[in-house]
């Protein structure tokens, strides 16, 4: 049975979310609000069209970081001061198709990053049972950090597969990767590899908390200069195949 959380135990986890999330926002939003006063005020001589796509894509990327802030912070709070796992409310979750998933995913991330390429590949009709807006929230997290640390004009590599009773996902970036020692530490809070900070300091250990409240797990390799991939496996849905009406 799971042990409520003490008071000063949550009072200690709502100031540490609440400093993160104060010091995590005000850079995006920053950056947001001056965007969006640039683009409101009349434009400066010699302000092109050009010049304007590139001020509306700063905007984009600030509003879709804010968002993923929001939603990490959302899950942090939940696990950890609620005590309560997704899993123990997962009675209502449905099947998902994975090669759906993955698609919406990739969609959203390269509208938000236009610079940012995805190929993706999943093979046969694959299913997972879980909370479709959870497992697209590890998907982003991913993809995000595969973005931040990869080569930039190198496509990132989304693969999904069936491994015996699981589905497995692996996110594959090309970048200076890190050493195979380190990956064991990434998914925790603050991980560091040197002076580069793992994603926002929260997202990898969002994604793992996100999976393992799935009956999942998450793991990642890498050798230094030659990318990392992250995997994530996920248990298979076993139940009936639904109509497709019924599949998230």
């Amino acid at each position: 049975m799971r042990t409520a959380p003490q008071a000063g135990d949550v009072d200690r986890s709502l100031s540490e979310i609440l400093s993160v999330a104060g010091h995590e926002l005000t850079q995006p939003l920053t950056v947001a609000l001056a965007c969006a006063r640039m683009m409101k005020e009349p434009a400066p001589a010699g302000f092109t069209e050009d010049d304007r796509q590139q001020v509306h894509a700063i905007l984009e990327r600030s509003l879709f970081q804010l968002q993923s802030l929001l939603e990490d912070l959302e899950v942090l709070a939940h696990l950890e001061t609620i005590g309560e796992s997704d899993q123990e409310a997962g009675s209502h979750w449905g099947p998902i198709i994975v090669g759906r998933v993955l698609k919406m995913a990739a969609d959203d991330f390269e509208a938000s990053h236009p610079r940012c390429d995805i190929e993706l590949k999943c093979e046969g009709d694959l299913r997972v049972r879980g909370e479709l807006v959870r497992v697209r929230q590890v998907l982003s997290n991913l993809l995000g950090n595969a973005a931040k640390f990869g080569t930039r004009g190198t496509p990132i590599h989304v693969e999904g597969h069936a491994d015996g009773k699981d589905i497995v996902v692996t996110v594959h970036n090309e970048g200076l990767g890190f050493a195979s020692e380190k990956a064991g530490i990434i998914f925790g809070k603050h991980a560091r590899l040197g002076q580069v900070v793992v994603g926002r300091g929260w997202g990898l250990y969002v994604a793992r908390a996100i999976v393992e409240a799935h009956g999942g797990r998450v793991w990642a390799e890498s050798e230094e200069g030659k990318g990392a991939t992250f995997f994530i496996s996920l248990p298979a849905w076993q139940g009936q195949t639904p109509s497709t009406s019924s599949v998230i």
